[in-house]
C-alpha cells in the first residue's frame, strides 16, 4: 500500500480539550470508522520558557516545522506545522494573523513570515469550522472562494431538535 494519510494534530491534554480537540477527535473516530487508512502525528506545542520571554513555545514549533517531513498526503490541523505535503489544512480561526503587528520578538516575526507563506502557497484545500472562518480565510490570507470548504455542522438534526418541545430553565432557583 502508498503512504497512507498522515494526520497532524496538536497533543492537547484532557483539560485542554476544547471545541478544537473534540473536533480533531470526532474527525479521527470518522476516519477509522469508514476504514481511511492514516497515521497521526501529534506535535508539542506547550509553552515553556528559554530566557525571560518564554521564547519555548516557538522554539518548539521551529523544531517540529524543520523536523516533520511525513511521505504522502498530509492533512493538517495543527496550522503551525504545514509540511511539503500538506493538501488538506483545517483552520479553527485566523485571530493570530489579525494583528500581526502584536508579535513582537524577531525571530517570532521571522516564524509568522514563513506561516503566511505556508499557509497560502502549500494547501490545495482549506477546511473552515465556519462560514465566519471561511470568510476571514479568504479576507486574511486571500484564498480563493473555491479552495475553502466548510466542515458540516456536527450535530445529528435527525436525532436532536432543539425546537421540539419545552426547553429547561437555564439555571436552577437558586442560582447554579
Amino acid at each position: 500500500m502508498a503512504n497512507p494519510l498522515t494526520l497532524i494534530v496538536q497533543d492537547l491534554r484532557p483539560h485542554e480539550a476544547t471545541g478544537v480537540a473534540r473536533y480533531c477527535g470526532s474527525v479521527i473516530a470518522e476516519f477509522g470508522k469508514r476504514s481511511v487508512p492514516f497515521r497521526l502525528r501529534k506535535l508539542a506545542a506547550r509553552e515553556f520558557r528559554v530566557g525571560p520571554l518564554g521564547f519555548g513555545y516557538y522554539a518548539r514549533i521551529g523544531w517540529h516545522r524543520a523536523t516533520v517531513r511525513p511521505r504522502g498526503i498530509v492533512h493538517s490541523f495543527f496550522w503551525f506545522v504545514i509540511p511539503p505535503t500538506t493538501r488538506i489544512l483545517t483552520i479553527y480561526d485566523t485571530f493570530s494573523y489579525a494583528d500581526p503587528g502584536r508579535v513582537v520578538h524577531p525571530a517570532a516575526r521571522r516564524l509568522y513570515r514563513r506561516l503566511w507563506a505556508d499557509i497560502t502557497q502549500t494547501p490545495d484545500v482549506y477546511v473552515a469550522i465556519s462560514e465566519a472562518v471561511r470568510r476571514d480565510i479568504h479576507r486574511v490570507f486571500g484564498v480563493p472562494w473555491e479552495r475553502i470548504v466548510v466542515a458540516p455542522i456536527g450535530v445529528d438534526t435527525g436525532r436532536f431538535r432543539p425546537s421540539a418541545g419545552a426547553r429547561p430553565p437555564a439555571f436552577r432557583e437558586d442560582g447554579r
